[in-house]
């Protein structure tokens, strides 16, 4: 799962600050520092991958995360939020993934073509700068123009041109009518007969209710239109908020990067019932699958040499045809057309229509690193893994390359039988296949120069999909890559574990397999192979992110305790004798001894008590008192432990849950919440300004009942220089004390009170 989390240019962070996680993350900081941004970014993130969201990225309609004048600290900067998901803290330079997006410019600074002129003169210098002002660098320039020039004609809408004509109209016509109505004053001050006077008299108070009448109307249509542009430019901004790129990074340097291509939607024509249920458009037609190709030929004519892919390709078929139900006969040769053929073999571009999840984003490589500190891990380790295969072949007759064949021969067998079987195609016949082998062996003999030269190449047909912007699967590519550091590894996996002795139980490793567990484990923190694989899981994972609504603004016995967590609760307890022990066992761990009682009242609604044991019974009174009389500490905790129960392998964030508690109940708690977020495999991350929660974790610590490791405690603060918000990260130490002192002293408020 994610282990860290950063943000850059995004709300108050201006610079990169990292959020650590861990099974208890604490956030600790003063007020307005921007706590509440960190775990409100997660639920943003939430709300933009529901399914029904035209706009992916960022939902800002939806959620209290940010406005578009609030998402970044400099709009004129590109933002950035970084995933790394490497389950050792100690490495310090894992591989993560980092997502780029531009942010709109406000409407107020491009209403005219000098704001226009300078923001094309600020991007001149910047490139000017670099020095380095090469053919990709002018692409981008022309972009960034029609992009400018594109939210300029946006803001003049055909809507808005109508409407402003017809104010002008109005407004000339009112002007008109009110120097005519101040002439016939003049005229009507000169004049002595009564008889005139009261004739144009008559006349002026028809005119001048006119006038009225139309000045209501000019500001009804004046308001429209304000309603009108506002609702307009707050649609634009939104969609504006696109992300552009994912930058893979080791080492604090660009590994890879790809070009982010949101796919346009093509609805289905579809009616009736079952039709208007469906949530969203679905892309299910042959059009939608020749976006896909037309987007990835044009990538590719742009992008590295244009031999990578071919598409259309035609390859004869000796599929059989059946004649009957237990014979077959040969068919004559046909030619089956293969939509795209390239490093990894043929590719078949179909979208089912039964997926839940259509492909609307493709992320298609731009810039592979070819730096040797980047690759030294990787070639490292492909050397360790040539040594066990030599290790593990004892026959001498064979050379190192024989042996090495052996390995790789098995990964390809398979694809040419999967090949025939499906499509009647031999694998010898696509050359692309046969090349890719060769390149293996080739990389597995080579010098790390040679090694280097042949993976980046792989990584260039590296090509993924999803249907947000973070990606959920391999779309094609990297076929070496995954035999030498995925397939052929989980081979010696599976050699070293699941062994079991005669009585059914597993076989402790080795010597051999704990070596080879060390190495794997050192290469998988910055393995692209792994750490792909953990960002294809977090599209699911970010679904189990929710915010505890322990405190809960409906109080017991009112219309809206009858739903959501309120009527969980209710419910599991007075139904569940099971889950109401458990309740009840949870309590007495925080020191609150009640007996939970329910009951139906006449109109069948679940009516929950509590009693205190430590209060004597008495025969002649009842002690039970009703859960909506008693005071809001006890229902928010009741809330909350319900929430926590209820969730497994989930990130469950809370806000200030010390809110009303007395301070040994405090302590309690996050013993209570820290033993269940070990237990259920969840991550709680807690916004706090409670002292107690640290001094027990400490103590946990210190009597060897908790791992540093299971903790991480963030202290937000702003830079007094005006650099925005920033992160410090408090390590504990095995006793659990602090290993660096906090920024601002630890809850030092007490001692300057003294």
């Amino acid at each position: 799962m994610l282990t860290n989390l950063s943000l850059q240019n995004i709300k108050s962070f201006n610079k990169e600050a990292t959020l650590k996680i861990a099974p208890i993350t604490l956030i600790y900081g003063p007020n307005s520092s921007g706590k509440s941004s960190l775990w409100k970014f997660f639920l943003a993130l939430k709300n933009s991958l529901e399914p029904h969201q035209q706009n992916n990225f960022l939902n800002l309609a939806r959620s209290d995360f940010a406005s578009i004048k609030t998402l970044s600290f400099d709009r004129s900067k590109k933002s950035t939020f970084t995933l790394n998901f490497a389950a050792r803290q100690d490495i310090e330079n894992p591989t993560v993934f980092a997502f780029n997006f531009e942010n709109p410019r406000p409407m107020e600074e491009i209403n005219d073509l000098n704001s226009l002129k300078k923001m094309l003169e600020e991007k001149m210098e910047k490139k000017q700068k670099s020095q380095d002002f090469s053919k990709e660098d002018m692409s981008d320039l022309v972009r960034g123009i029609e992009d400018l020039i594109k939210q300029q004609n946006n803001q003049k809408t055909t809507i808005r041109e109508k409407l402003q004509k017809q104010i002008d109209e109005q407004e000339a016509i009112i002007e008109s009518r009110n120097k005519e109505f101040s002439k016939k004053l003049d005229m009507l001050r000169n004049k002595d007969d009564l008889s005139e006077i009261d004739k144009d008299a008559k006349q002026f108070k028809e005119i001048q209710s006119q006038l009225n009448d139309m000045n209501i109307e000019l500001q009804l249509e004046k308001e429209k239109f304000e309603k009108k542009s506002e609702k307009n430019n707050k649609r634009e901004n939104i969609n504006n908020v696109k992300i552009n790129e994912l930058e893979v990074k080791s080492q604090n340097k660009t590994f890879m990067k790809f070009k982010v291509i949101e796919l346009p939607i093509i609805k289905t024509t579809d009616q009736g019932i079952v039709a208007a249920a469906v949530v969203g458009a679905k892309i299910v037609t042959r059009d939608q699958e020749n976006n896909i190709i037309n987007v990835i030929k044009k990538h590719y004519s742009e992008h590295f040499s244009k031999d990578k892919l071919f598409f259309d390709v035609k390859i004869n078929s000796e599929k059989k045809k059946r004649s009957g139900i237990l014979f077959s006969e040969p068919s004559p040769k046909e030619i089956k057309v293969f939509d795209m053929v390239g490093p990894n073999g043929p590719k078949e571009i179909k979208i089912s229509k039964s997926t839940s999840k259509v492909t609307r984003y493709l992320f298609l490589p731009t810039e592979i690193s070819k730096d040797k500190s980047l690759w030294c891990e990787y070639f490292n380790f492909l050397q360790f893994l040539k040594k066990k295969m030599l290790k593990n072949n004892k026959k001498k007759d064979k050379t190192d390359e024989e042996i090495f064949k052996s390995y790789v021969n098995e990964h390809f067998y398979q694809e040419h039988i999967d090949l025939e079987n499906t499509f009647g195609v031999k694998g010898d016949d696509i050359p692309q296949i046969e090349k890719t082998y060769n390149r293996i062996i080739e990389a597995m003999l080579g010098d790390i120069d040679e090694f280097i030269e042949i993976m980046s190449e792989d990584l260039e047909t590296f090509i993924m999909s999803g249907s947000s912007f973070i990606p959920s699967e391999r779309f094609y590519g990297a076929r070496i890559f995954k035999v030498l550091f995925d397939e052929i590894p989980d081979k010696f996996v599976d050699s070293y574990v699941g062994n079991f002795d005669e009585d059914g139980k597993q076989v402790p490793l080795m010597k051999e397999g704990e070596e080879f567990f060390r190495e794997l484990m050192n290469v998988v923190p910055i393995s692209i192979v792994d750490q792909v694989k953990n960002l294809y899981r977090f599209n699911d994972e970010l679904i189990s992110f929710k915010k505890s609504i322990f405190d809960s603004s409906f109080p017991m016995g009112t219309t809206g305790a009858n739903y959501g967590l309120t009527r969980t609760l209710t419910s599991s307890i007075h139904e569940d004798d099971e889950y109401k022990r458990k309740i009840t066992e949870l309590l007495d761990k925080v020191d609150l001894p009640f007996e939970i009682k329910s009951k139906l009242d006449d109109n069948g609604n679940i009516i929950l008590s509590f009693e205190n044991k430590r209060i004597s019974k008495s025969d002649r009174y009842s002690k039970e008192i009703p859960l909506d009389q008693s005071g809001n500490a006890l229902k928010s905790i009741l809330f909350l432990l319900s929430d926590i129960l209820r969730s497994k392998d989930s990130v469950i964030i809370l806000e200030e849950p010390e809110n009303k508690l007395h301070p040994k109940i405090q302590g309690n708690l996050i013993e209570l919440l820290a033993g269940l977020a070990v237990e259920k495999t969840n991550k709680i991350i807690i916004e706090t300004h409670s002292e107690h929660f640290i001094l027990r974790i400490q103590k946990l610590i210190r009597e060897k009942n908790f791992m540093t490791h299971n903790v991480a405690i963030n202290y937000v603060y702003l830079d007094e220089d005006g650099e925005g918000s920033k992160i410090d990260h408090m390590k504990l130490d095995e006793n659990g004390k602090f290993i660096k002192k906090w920024r601002h002293g630890f809850f030092n408020e007490r001692l300057n009170e003294l």
